[in-house]
């Protein structure tokens, strides 16, 4: 990695120990990914969290996600520049969010949009 280019931090947000290590080792075996995990304890810790290490990506389980949503919407409105990846360990898909927004200078930049 260049001096010019900075690492991608990751913010890890995991209840299980041992699911949250496996994946903190993984990621942080890639070069240019700066990571940390946290436990998930309460929308408080979370925005202090993400204030004090400054994440390009949160990474939650699809399942914390689902109970955890109401209080990271806010989080994402705050923060627009954070890009939220939800797995399921069991299978392979990952959901991606990431806020956009789309100037809407005509209809049909609207409907490019939807």
């Amino acid at each position: 990695m260049d001096a010019q280019r900075k690492a991608k931090r990751i913010l890890v947000v995991e209840s299980e120990t041992l699911l949250s290590q496996g994946l903190i080792s993984l990621l942080r075996s890639r070069p240019g990914l700066e990571v940390k995990g946290v436990y998930y304890a309460g929308l408080n810790h979370l925005v202090s969290e993400i204030e004090s290490f400054f994440p390009d990506v949160i990474l939650i389980r699809q399942q914390c996600l689902a109970e955890y949503f109401r209080d990271l919407l806010p989080v994402l409105m705050v923060h627009p520049e954070l890009r939220l990846v939800s797995f399921n360990p069991e299978n392979n898909f990952l959901h991606v969010y990431a806020r956009q927004e789309v100037m809407v200078k005509e209809s049909a930049d609207f409907f490019a949009s939807l």
